[in-house]
């Protein structure tokens, strides 16, 4: 079966036989009505004639009886008249012959009409005339006497015969020839009527036949631009369209099947299209065959390549149809559609960037493992991993860098779990762990501990290296308890607690934390508060002198944050919930206006602080910002203080190693504007003397850890020995932290370390405290030296 020869056939048995059994029905009724019409007109013209005929002869007739009924009647007196002998015997002979010629001629025209007439009118005409030229033949011979008596006896009584027989005759005569008068007329009047209504008929079966004619054209284009847009339509079709019997045999293929699955159409028919049906689907696609339903079942077509294509095969059941005899299938490659479902599906539940589960898949499946675990009664456990100074990170690498990172991390992450484990990227930097196997025993605390070790090696960017830590906080549910959402909060809880422990660690939930955590979160959020209500940060001002003078040289300005119900909070319980909630920056910059607006009154109104100079702690999210330095140009220029070397900007050897090479960058801005710069907490950070000496720094806080050592024997005090021996080597002036007591000093000194901070001297002093100690007069002005005992 073929297209062009399925398409044909098919419409011929639908409209096409009707038209071409309705223009023959009209031909065939035109010729019959022609016949019929002919036939008519034949017969009505030969019965009119017939009709004429008959009143002719009747009137010939009628007229033939008068005549004769003279003649005979001549005849009856003609032997009287010979009897008298009026009449020669030879003229009389003749004509007695000629009137008997014109009797038996008159008589022969009645004859026909005898039995219509209902008397032998002839037969005694005929007696009549024998009888009369007897008499007339006596008579002629003289024989008078004897022709009387004749006459009396034989002519006399046929005379009378033929008499009565005439008068009988003449009325049916008359009664025929009027009766055929209005017959040949009513015939006449029918035959024009029958014409009349055969011919309109005929005109309206014409007009008819040209309507019929006129509409099989139209239909018949109307077939054949239907027919080859139907071709078109199949041959051109993205759909392949099939018939196949019940069995799955093609009894007819499309030529779409070449471009949607790459096979030739003619050697589809009579294979079975259930070889090329995924095994999978072939209980649907015989169901679809033996059906015929309209309705789309999805099932995979094997292409001519090997591939499996996803497609939806409609049915429509056409094995009543003589041209078909088949179930006809609508199949379209829906591969598109299903990925793009599937590529949906999967954005649905994951992550776009690292591919992992996102936070609704991962709950849905906690979700499903809590179920699971009511029926088996194992335990189950998930840790909540968030990468610690992440967004120091993501500002200094920019979102691509940290999109790298968090690929990197990911990656790490499924390496250090199992693969019925599921890992799951809940937002920003924070992912999640779902341990379903692994979770018996100490199997999670090996899980975090086996994911810390995988985050440590540092992370490759843009050919730098970062050190990349995470704090994770391990839950654990048995037998159910607690819920999916609790058992979140429960890791994200101990997420916290890791954090509050010093970050890169773990820790495992316990009931405690929650109370821990929640003040965590009060005191987080009245912070917030604070810094929008303005009046409960204060700074504090801690002096740092000259060892060798006693001499009071500069202030650090230390925060200090009075809280309405707790009093005063330590910076180490503020500080970092400030980091983390993006606090540290503006409150920093209002950390820094704030000091040296201070210190800049002080220079003017007091001589003994004419030439104080202060320093302010910075941040590493402060250092990374690239207007950090237009933020410093800015508040040196609102403070009035004219001489940027009073500046003086702490920042830690940590902070300082974390981005070595941009750090270097944003320092030597800094130094441009003329600000001093210091490294805190020194010896703490590890940091190689290799970058030190390329950093544009003036001063070294030497840490209180290295102070403390000086009074724990030889080894101690050649640790701060070696850091005072380090910052003198890089020329830089030196600052010893945390120096309590007076024996320390004279330590300090013997190293060679310039300065001195600590409770020893002064303890760190509201603007007002620090004003009256030491902004009076004294001997040592303007220098304002202060001897401490």
């Amino acid at each position: 079966m073929t297209v062009r020869a399925h398409i044909p056939r098919h419409a011929q048995h639908t409209p096409v036989g009707k038209i071409v059994r309705s223009t023959s029905l009209a031909w065939l009724w035109q010729s019959l009505t022609a016949a019929v019409v002919l036939a008519v007109l034949t017969s009505a013209a030969a019965w009119v004639v017939h009709l004429e005929q008959e009143a002719a002869t009747r009137l010939r007739a009628q007229v033939a009886l008068e005549t004769l009924d003279a003649k005979v009647g001549g005849l009856r007196y003609l032997p009287q008249a010979l009897a008298y002998g009026s009449t020669p015997p030879k003229t009389t002979i003749l004509l007695e012959q000629g009137l008997r010629r014109t009797a038996a001629s008159e008589s022969a025209t009645l004859a026909d009409l005898s039995p219509s007439l209902g008397v032998p009118i002839r037969t005694v005409t005929d007696q009549l005339s024998n009888a009369a030229a007897q008499e007339i033949t006596m008579a002629s011979r003289g024989q008078i006497k004897q022709a009387g008596t004749f006459d009396f006896q034989t002519v006399t009584p046929l005379y009378t015969k033929f008499t009565n027989m005439s008068a009988h005759a003449e009325p049916i005569l008359r009664s025929l020839a009027s009766s055929s008068d209005t017959s040949s007329l009513i015939w006449v009047w029918v035959t024009v009527l029958s014409t009349g209504l055969l011919l309109v008929l005929i005109l309206a079966g014409f007009e008819r036949s040209r309507r019929e004619r006129l509409r099989t054209a139209t239909e018949r284009e109307a077939l054949r631009g239907s027919e080859e847009r139907f071709r078109a339509l199949v041959q051109n079709s993205t759909d392949v369209i099939t018939v196949v019997n019940q069995y799955g045999v093609v009894l007819f293929q499309a030529p779409s099947v070449r471009s949607v699955l790459g096979y030739d159409p003619a050697a589809m028919v009579g294979a079975s299209l259930s070889e090329i049906v995924h095994p999978g689907d072939l209980f649907r696609f015989q169901a679809l065959c033996e059906s015929g339903s309209h309705e789309g079942q999805d099932i995979r077509l094997r292409h001519a390549n090997g591939t499996w294509l996803a497609c939806e095969a409609r049915g429509t059941n056409l094995r009543n149809h003589r041209e078909v005899r088949g179930v006809v299938l609508n199949i379209r490659d829906v591969s598109e559609r299903k990925n793009l479902e599937n590529e949906l599906r999967h954005q649905a539940f994951h992550d776009s960037l690292t591919g992992l589960a996102n936070g609704a898949l991962f709950r849905d499946r906690v979700e499903h493992a809590l179920a699971r675990q009511r029926r088996t009664g194992g335990p189950l456990a998930v840790l909540l991993v968030d990468l610690d100074d992440f967004k120091t990170i993501n500002d200094s690498l920019g979102h691509d860098g940290g999109d790298h990172v968090l690929c990197q991390v990911a990656s790490r992450l499924r390496s250090a779990v199992r693969a019925s484990d599921t890992v799951a990227r809940l937002g920003g930097d924070e992912f999640a762990i779902l341990l379903e196997d692994s979770a018996r025993g100490n199997g999670p605390s090996r899980a975090a501990e086996r994911t810390l070790a995988r985050l440590a090696p540092p992370v490759r960017v843009n050919g730098r290296s970062l050190i990349v830590s995470a704090s994770i906080g391990a839950a654990i549910a048995n037998k159910g308890r607690p819920g999916g959402e609790e058992l979140l909060r429960n890791a994200d809880v101990a997420m916290y607690a890791a954090k509050a422990q010093g970050k890169g660690r773990w820790a495992q939930f316990e009931p405690g934390m929650n109370v821990a955590v929640a003040e965590r979160l009060e005191l987080r959020a009245d912070l917030v508060d604070a810094l929008t209500a303005g009046n409960q940060m204060e700074l504090y001002y801690q002096p740092v002198v000259d060892l060798e003078t006693r001499k009071v040289t500069l202030v650090e300005a230390l925060l200090r944050w009075h809280h309405p119900k707790r009093g005063l909070v330590p910076p180490l319980e503020f500080l970092p919930l400030a980091e983390e909630c993006g606090l540290i920056v503006p409150l920093g910059r209002w950390v820094l206006r704030q000091a040296l607006t201070q210190v800049a009154a002080w220079r003017r109104e007091s001589s003994s602080l004419a030439e104080l100079a202060v320093s302010v702690n910075v941040s590493g999210r402060q250092l990374e910002d690239a207007g950090f330095a237009s933020e410093v140009r800015d508040a040196l220029a609102a403070s009035g203080l004219d001489d940027p070397a009073a500046l003086i900007l702490e920042i830690t050897e940590t902070t300082l190693m974390r981005e070595a090479e941009e750090t270097i960058t944003r320092l030597g801005e800094l130094k441009a504007i003329g600000t001093r710069l210091a490294i805190d907490d020194f010896g703490t950070g590890y940091s190689s003397l290799g970058y030190l000496q390329h950093f544009p720094v003036d001063l070294l806080k030497i840490d209180r850890s290295f102070v403390a050592g000086l009074a724990g024997g030889p080894r101690q005090a050649a640790l701060a020995e070696a850091v005072v021996k380090i910052g003198a080597s890089l020329e830089l002036q030196t600052v010893a932290e945390g120096v309590e007591m007076e024996e320390q000093v004279g330590q300090l000194r013997a190293l060679a370390c310039g300065y001195g901070q600590g409770f020893l001297f002064a303890e760190p002093l509201p603007a007002q405290g620090f004003e009256a100690q030491f902004a009076g007069e004294s001997t040592m002005a303007p220098a304002m030296a202060v001897t401490l005992p």
